[in-house]
């Protein structure tokens, strides 16, 4: 009985898992998830927050098929002058906040070059420590 109901569980996880990797978050969504990123990107703010940070990691993680990543491209690249997105700290915040992805952040990249197919990404939540020595380090060699 106990290998019935794991095995149900088991499969329950892997639809949800499945239904949840279906749903690509939508531009005006990944807008609205990145806002805590507002203050860091459109201003002299030093460092993005642990909240800005757990923003890029939710993006990020939504944009898994190549599809959606040159979607969420377009919609950054279009979007980001009218809220007054400062271009530099756009293209550092990946890096500040220890999440890898597989498109660069800038107003002039084109998101249907071949670099937006099958690259692996890598997602790490990072806690307060591991983003305030991130944002040393990467401030430490300015």
């Amino acid at each position: 009985m106990e290998n019935i109901l794991m095995g149900s569980f088991g499969a329950i996880l892997g639809l949800l898992a499945v239904v949840l990797a279906a749903h690509a978050m939508t531009c005006e969504e990944a807008i609205a998830t990145l806002m805590p990123c507002k203050p860091y990107l459109t201003t002299s703010e030093p460092s993005p927050t642990l909240a800005c940070c757990q923003a890029v990691a939710t993006v990020n993680a939504s944009a898994s098929t190549t599809q959606s990543r040159r979607d969420l491209c377009e919609c950054f690249r279009k979007n980001a002058p009218a809220y007054g997105v400062i271009a530099d700290k756009a293209k550092k915040l990946p890096g500040l906040c220890a999440v890898h992805v597989p498109v660069p952040i800038y107003p002039s990249v084109n998101c249907h070059n071949n670099f937006v197919f099958s690259i692996p990404m890598e997602l790490r939540l990072p806690d307060s420590s591991c983003v305030s020595s991130t944002i040393k380090s990467e401030f430490a060699g300015s």
